[in-house]
């Protein structure tokens, strides 16, 4: 037992090794649901919807995701305000967020109060955004002091139409303070000027392509120190199994 010993106390070392991986639940909506998330609407606005191909609306037609398969996306009669959020463990090594998002806007233009609100029964809001909050935070807080990283929001002057794209965020250096701790994910989009539809699809988070591919966390220096002690261990296991069995 204690010739295997060496052997075994490496295998445990270089397992433990290698980095934990996360990612958001159903962030491709293939459940056909929306399982994972919360959804939060305010005023006039529907109930975030998942579907799939081209999709009619208010505002326009939303076309098929990328993938070809499900996504979600917002509508409403009248000013109102829709939150899909998502709560992380925020895991260590490389936290890139990838998402694919497309907008159609049948206003004028984009709206963004100044100091930032969500408000609809205020001035001219038309907005969409994506952000990542510290933990405990209120799911519609506009304090800065509340949101990590903005990844995404837009801006008077912008497209009224966007034809699905894919965005990557690398949120690494931002997120390195909370690791281990629970943010929140964020998407909103805020209307009171007329119909907006905010479609959103294969979000994840690691070291992956957009799509919905598997996301891959990749390791720390203090991880890549261990593996390495591991390995180290296994090499020597293995010699001193050959110098005693010859």
């Amino acid at each position: 037992m204690r010739r295997n010993s060496g052997f075994l106390l490496a295998c445990l070392f270089t397992l433990l090794a290698f980095p934990a991986a996360a990612d958001l639940v159903n962030g491709n909506f293939e459940t056909g649901n929306l399982t994972g998330w919360t959804t939060t609407v305010n005023g006039s606005a529907n109930s975030v919807q998942v579907t799939s191909g081209a999709t009619v609306t208010d505002a326009g037609t939303i076309q098929p995701s990328p993938t070809g398969d499900y996504f979600v996306f917002t509508s409403q009669s009248g000013p109102g305000s829709s939150f899909l959020t998502q709560d992380f463990v925020v895991q260590p090594g490389t936290n890139k967020i990838f998402f694919d998002l497309s907008i159609i806007n049948a206003a004028t233009d984009f709206y963004v109060p100044s100091p930032l609100s969500f408000d609809f029964n205020g001035a001219a809001n038309q907005q969409a955004r994506f952000d990542i909050l510290v933990p405990g935070a209120a799911i519609d807080t506009v304090n800065p002091a509340d949101i990590i990283v903005t990844g995404y929001q837009t801006q008077p002057g912008d497209p009224l139409t966007q034809n699905w794209a894919s965005y990557e965020v690398d949120a690494t250096a931002a997120l390195a303070a909370y690791e281990g701790q629970t943010v929140t994910f964020r998407f909103v989009q805020v209307d009171n000027q007329s119909y907006f539809n905010l479609a959103i699809d294969n979000v994840n988070v690691g070291l992956a392509p957009p799509g919905g591919a598997t996301p891959t966390q990749v390791p720390t220096l203090s991880q890549w120190s261990l593996y390495s002690l591991g390995l180290l261990m296994g090499i020597l296991g293995v010699w001193r199994l050959r110098r005693q069995y010859g």
